[in-house]
Parts: structure tokens; sequence; C-alpha cells
């Protein structure tokens, strides 16, 4: 089964922001074992 969904509440990254720690917040107990994490940029 593949599920696509964006995360809500994460700010704009900038410079020495710790993007685990955003990207772990925002996902809170939604990711498990064996999910795949895609992070995307725009210019």
């Amino acid at each position: 089964m593949l599920q696509i969904w964006a995360l809500d509440g994460i700010r704009e990254i900038v410079a020495g922001d710790d993007l685990v720690a955003l990207i772990g917040a925002a996902a809170g107990d939604s990711l498990v074992d064996g999910d795949i994490l895609v992070v995307t940029s725009k210019i």
C-alpha cells in the first residue's frame, strides 16, 4: 500500500535548524518502522 501525505506545522527551514527534530515533532507517532520519508525543497 502506498500513502502520500504532507506534514503540517513545519515552518521555513533556515541554516542551523535541526531538520530531524522538526520533522519528528511534526510527524508525532505517525512514522513507524519501515516508513520511507522524502524531503524536498523549492528554490
